[in-house]
C-alpha cells in the first residue's frame, strides 16, 4: 500500500489508558511491521498519544472529547484529512466515528473511511429516549463509513438487525501478546505486590469509570470471606470506590494505573470483571493468556470468550450475589480453577496483535480496491 504517502490515520477520541487505547497502539505497530505508513490522531486526556510517539508513530492532537456537540470536533477532524491526505482514514470507537461523519457531511476531504466499533454505546443506557438517541449516533457513525469492523461478532450481527450496516462490515477480533502474557510464578507476582504467598486473592483490571461496574465487584466481595481484592486502574470513579471499599469494610488494593499488568496478574487466584458493558474485553483476555481463572459479567463480549463452565464463569449483568457465589466456588476449589484456565488458555491460542493487524489489512486492500 506504500508509496511514500501516508497509508493510514488512525483517530480516537480519547487518549485515556484503557483496551481501546491498547488496541490502537499495539494494532499501529503491527501494521508498520506489515509495510504501511501509519499516524494516529487523539485527544489529551491521557497517555496514548505519548505512548505513540515513543513508537515513532506522527501524533497529531485533537480535542474530541469537551462534548459530543462540540462544533469545532468536525473541523478540526477535515482540516487534519486535507493537511495529511492518507489513503484510509480509521476511526475507533463510536464518538471519533461520529465527529468524522460529521465532518465528511460538512464537506471535509473525501477519504475511504473504516469505522471499528469496539462496543456498542447504545447498550450502555437503559433509558428509551437516551437509547435511541445513541442508537441514532451510531447509525450516523455506520452510515458515513465505507466499511465497519466489529471487535465483537454479536456487535456485528446486532449492528445488521438493527439496520445500521450498510456498508461492507466485518468481524475482526481483538489479540493479546501470548508472549507478555503468560503463565508465571504466583510466589513471584505476590511479591511484587507485597503480598503473602498465603491467601485468597481476587483481581480486576479496569478503567474506574461507571460502565466498568466496579461497584458491583466490591458489593460481591463484601460477601467472599477472607479475601484481598486488588483493583488495578484509574479513572473518574477511583475515590467513590475506595471510600465504598472502605464503609464495606474491604481488605482492599487500588493500585491506579500500571504498565506491569503481566506481571501482576499472576498473583490472583481469580480475575473478575462486572462491566455493565463491553465489546470484547481485552483484561479478561490477558487474564485468560496468564492462566487465571476469570468470571465476567454477561456483556456480548465475555460470553463470546467464555464458554460457562468450560473456559470460566459467566453471571447475570449487574449480580453481585451470582458473582459472589461464583467467585466463592472457585476459591474453594483449584483443581476446577486449574481446569478452566487451561482451557481459557488453549481457546486463544491463535489469538495476536499480528493475525488482528492482518485482519485489518485485508479491510483496507478491499476497501481501496473498489475505490
Amino acid at each position: 500500500m506504500t508509496g511514500g504517502t501516508l497509508d493510514a490515520l488512525h483517530v480516537m477520541a480519547s487518549g485515556a489508558r484503557a483496551g481501546g487505547a491498547d488496541h490502537v497502539l499495539r494494532l499501529l505497530v503491527e501494521l508498520r511491521a506489515a509495510g504501511l505508513t501509519c499516524a494516529a490522531a487523539v485527544s489529551h486526556d491521557g497517555p496514548l498519544a505519548e505512548q505513540l510517539g515513543d513508537e515513532g508513530f506522527p501524533v497529531h492532537r485533537v480535542e474530541l472529547m469537551r462534548s459530543r456537540f462540540d462544533p469545532t470536533a468536525p473541523w478540526q477532524l477535515g482540516r487534519l484529512l486535507r493537511h495529511t491526505t492518507p489513503r484510509v482514514v480509521h476511526y475507533h470507537g463510536t464518538r471519533a466515528a461520529f465527529f468524522g461523519a460529521w465532518s465528511r457531511r460538512l464537506g471535509g476531504a473525501h477519504v475511504p473511511t473504516v469505522y471499528s466499533a469496539h462496543g456498542l454505546s447504545f447498550r450502555r443506557v437503559k433509558d428509551g429516549l437516551r437509547q435511541r438517541l445513541f442508537v441514532a449516533v451510531e447509525r450516523l457513525a455506520c452510515a458515513a463509513a465505507d466499511a465497519v469492523i466489529c471487535v465483537s461478532q454479536a456487535d456485528l450481527v446486532d449492528l445488521r438487525a438493527r439496520g445500521l450496516v450498510r456498508a461492507a462490515a466485518y468481524h475482526v477480533p481483538n489479540g493479546v501478546d501470548l508472549q507478555r502474557f503468560t503463565t508465571r510464578p504466583q510466589s513471584d507476582a505476590r511479591a511484587r505486590l507485597g503480598l503473602p504467598a498465603a491467601g485468597r486473592v481476587v483481581g480486576t483490571v479496569a478503567r474506574l469509570a461507571r460502565e466498568k461496574g466496579v461497584g458491583i465487584t466490591l458489593a460481591a466481595m463484601s460477601q467472599v470471606q477472607d479475601v484481598t481484592l486488588v483493583v488495578v486502574g484509574d479513572g473518574p470513579e477511583r475515590s467513590h470506590l475506595e471510600r465504598e471499599a472502605q464503609r464495606r469494610g474491604l481488605h482492599a488494593r487500588f493500585l491506579g494505573e500500571r504498565a506491569d499488568i503481566a506481571e501482576l496478574l499472576p498473583a490472583f487466584d481469580v480475575f473478575v470483571l462486572s462491566s455493565l458493558w463491553e465489546g470484547e474485553p481485552v483484561a479478561v483476555l490477558e487474564a485468560m493468556a496468564c492462566g487465571i481463572p476469570v468470571v465476567a459479567s454477561a456483556t456480548t463480549g465475555a460470553r463470546e470468550l467464555l464458554r460457562d463452565g468450560e473456559t470460566g464463569r459467566v453471571v447475570p449483568i449487574g449480580d453481585a450475589e451470582a458473582l459472589a457465589a461464583a467467585v466463592t466456588q472457585l476459591l474453594s476449589t483449584p483443581d476446577e480453577r486449574r481446569q478452566l484456565a487451561a482451557a481459557a488458555r488453549t481457546s486463544i491460542a491463535r489469538r495476536s496483535h499480528a493475525s488482528t493487524a492482518r485482519g485489518v489489512l485485508e479491510v483496507y486492500r478491499a476497501l481501496l480496491a473498489d475505490c
